[in-house]
């Protein structure tokens, strides 16, 4: 690696060039600095929320965020895609039908036995709720049935009238979608005392015109006409300075493609935007570890994400979109 270029010096450095390093460089201009960076690894901002067409399928998908949850005339983010005139839709009730793997749709008996077995599973999971010691929503279970979790799982849709493989897909499709998906938690993870107090936006959900990420790219137009961003930057390094008085100085190396540079960059403020993938890698050393979240060893790897896998579907004068849960033993057929 060769030795680094002359230091950068700039009002603000942002790390990651995602929603939240777009947002942070926008509010930072706003309030008054003159000199604000982002500095994101790859040649492209919008982080996780992404837009193209990659497959060549003739219509641009969202590879990360699709829909505006709580969908309403106040929610921050229609109100942001109207400052840059993008339009937004609310989704309409009743548009949505449930199907199995192999096409069947759900008729009303396997409807009716997964609702009983989704009431016996929460009242499984909150009767340890009123103690005074937490534990997860899967010991809840396994102490309720006074079995493994697999086999308290196999009472529990017996006990629905049904252990019918789509009515395990139904149950498993309820966990998946009101916990894993949303909060980022497995029922091993999932607090049985203060898990029911996780909420969703209240209203409908919304989509995007031209996309997710074709709005957080609308959004850093004026940073990129400003040259307030630097692409194929990775931050190897963020060292915090040892006096009140100091700056924070970033080490970073570039890549144009064809070769690799070491850069630095020297800044009184500093913002970490970064995905929590990134963090929890450790590709990025900081020093020294001043926040507790990083002076604690292996703080960050109890710190989960949830993972949708989703389908896109182009039927006869349609878009069709589906959420599909991916399986996790012991409970999916």
């Amino acid at each position: 690696m060769p030795a680094h270029n002359s230091c950068c010096r700039v009002d603000a450095l942002v790390i990651g060039g995602g929603a939240a390093g777009i947002a942070a460089a926008r509010r930072l201009l706003k309030e008054g600095l003159r000199e604000v960076l982002i500095l994101e690894a790859r040649n492209r901002l919008g982080g996780r929320a992404h837009t193209s067409d990659e497959l060549g399928s003739g219509v641009a998908l969202d590879h990360g965020g699709q829909w505006i949850h709580g969908y309403g005339a106040d929610h921050p983010l229609v109100e942001l895609a109207e400052s840059v005139n993008v339009c937004t839709t609310g989704w309409r009730i009743g548009q949505t039908c449930t199907v199995f793997s192999d096409g069947q749709q759900v008729d009303g008996p396997q409807q009716q036995a997964s609702s009983c077995a989704v009431k016996y599973l929460t009242q499984a999971m909150e009767r340890d709720a009123s103690h005074q010691v937490d534990c997860s929503c899967a010991e809840a279970v396994c102490c309720s049935y006074g079995a493994t979790l697999d086999v308290a799982m196999q009472k529990l849709l017996e006990r629905s009238g049904s252990a019918s493989e789509h009515t395990r897909a139904l149950l498993h499709h309820h966990i998946y979608s009101s916990c894993e998906n949303y909060e980022g938690a497995r029922l091993d993870r999932w607090s049985s005392k203060f898990g029911s107090a996780a909420t969703c936006l209240d209203g409908p959900n919304g989509s995007i015109s031209g996309g997710y990420g074709g709005l957080i790219v609308k959004l850093a137009e004026d940073l990129i006409l400003s040259n307030c961003v630097r692409y194929g930057r990775a931050v190897e390094a963020v060292e915090y300075p040892t006096e009140q008085a100091g700056e924070v100085v970033v080490r970073c190396v570039c890549n144009d493609g064809s070769n690799l540079t070491a850069e630095l960059y020297q800044t009184p403020r500093c913002v970490i935007a970064v995905p929590l993938g990134v963090l929890r890698s450790g590709c990025i050393a900081f020093s020294p570890r001043r926040h507790r979240g990083l002076r604690s060893p292996g703080a960050l790897q109890h710190t989960g994400e949830g993972t949708g896998n989703r389908g896109s579907f182009r039927p006869w004068n349609s878009r069709t979109s589906c959420c599909g849960s991916p399986r996790q033993e012991p409970f999916g057929p």
